[in-house]
């Protein structure tokens, strides 16, 4: 691929512009092409995905969009953003002015291909922000826009796609299933059923605990189940957190958020498994969220634990193992005093 791109570049200097022209309307065409959305996979237990590294050479995308009609309806906040040669702060800016505005249906399809594109600047932190950004105004609008469940869905899906993005995807399913909760002016079946899909697209996402992906879910999950316990049952996502967090084959960012997960919903049945992780943890971050977690979830019979953690030659251990023992000792004595 890159040596046709650099005999391209090569014939575009010998022949002029106007064959450059040529070749980047053909290739800006070939790359707005809209990908099917995939189908969703039947919910599974807990298991490790392998992680699949994108290795996406940069694309080129081009400065301003080329010729066509449906381009030229864009309106300039949408040819700003997609323009990756201009300037960080205007792209972001051009952003920001969509914030409560209803997208036109050229504007809507020319962002959705620009989050779908893959690319090389994918992998750098302002593209990832400008993209991330965009799907927060997205998920804010009421209703929120056709078609943006399906596009999160193909961004998640795709193995290609960075993983911090696809990480984002997951993220703002959580947002979109809050907004379309709220929203007014949706067919009741419609929304039904688009609310049916993103709780399954979270529940599947446990699966990739190998990753940051399972985590994000979870934490989307516990968000959502304070605000509609009905439909996020709180005791099966402290089950999944607990099973989660006692793994070995979840990886360390999922481990931590478990735990974390696991105080949050007061999760008692889950102290061996963190008590555990306090002695055992794979990295010393493993054990200092669990360390935090028994100071949320712990009573008298985890302070010789944390005690002991004192004693312990590892410095960043001690401070919150202290935290910790404060927050038991406090809880103690408020207990005693209601009596």
């Amino acid at each position: 691929m890159k040596s046709r791109v650099f005999f391209y570049s090569a014939l575009c200097v010998i022949l002029g512009a106007s064959v450059w022209l040529v070749l980047s309307h053909a290739h800006w065409a070939k790359s707005s092409v809209h990908p099917q959305a995939p189908s969703l996979a039947t919910p599974s237990p807990i298991r490790t995905v392998a992680a699949t590294k994108p290795e996406v050479a940069p694309a080129p995308v081009p400065s301003s969009p080329a010729a066509g009609q449906q381009q030229i309806e864009w309106s300039p906040a949408v040819h700003t953003i997609v323009d990756v040669q201009a300037a960080y702060d205007r792209r972001l800016a051009a952003v920001e002015a969509m914030v409560g505005k209803k997208p036109s249906d050229a504007d809507r399809e020319g962002l959705y291909a620009f989050l779908r594109q893959k690319s090389g600047l994918d992998n750098g932190q302002l593209e990832q922000v400008v993209k991330n950004k965009l799907m927060d105004v997205l998920c804010a609008m009421n209703p929120p826009p056709p078609g943006l469940l399906d596009l999160l869905t193909q961004i998640y899906h795709d193995p290609d796609q960075n993983a911090v993005l696809r990480d984002y995807a997951v993220q703002h399913v959580a947002a979109f299933y809050q907004q379309l909760e709220i929203a007014t002016d949706v067919n009741p079946q419609e929304k039904s059923a688009g609310l049916a899909e993103a709780r399954k697209i979270l529940w599947d996402a446990l699966s990739e605990t190998d990753s940051s992906i399972a985590g994000t879910a979870l934490l989307g999950l516990t968000r959502l189940s304070r605000e509609s316990p009905e439909a996020f049952d709180p005791r099966q996502i402290a089950g999944v957190a607990q099973e989660m967090a006692g793994a070995a084959t979840s990886g360390e960012l999922t481990r931590i958020t478990a735990i974390q997960v696991c105080a949050q919903l007061n999760a008692q049945d889950a102290l061996p498994v963190i008590q555990a992780a306090v002695q055992n943890g794979q990295t010393m971050t493993v054990r200092i969220s669990a360390i935090g977690a028994l100071g949320r979830l712990g009573g008298a019979e985890q302070i010789p634990l944390l005690n002991h953690v004192l004693q312990d030659a590892e410095e960043r251990l001690k401070l919150p193992a202290q935290q910790a023992l404060k927050q038991i000792e406090n809880r103690l004595q408020t207990q005693v005093t209601s009596r």
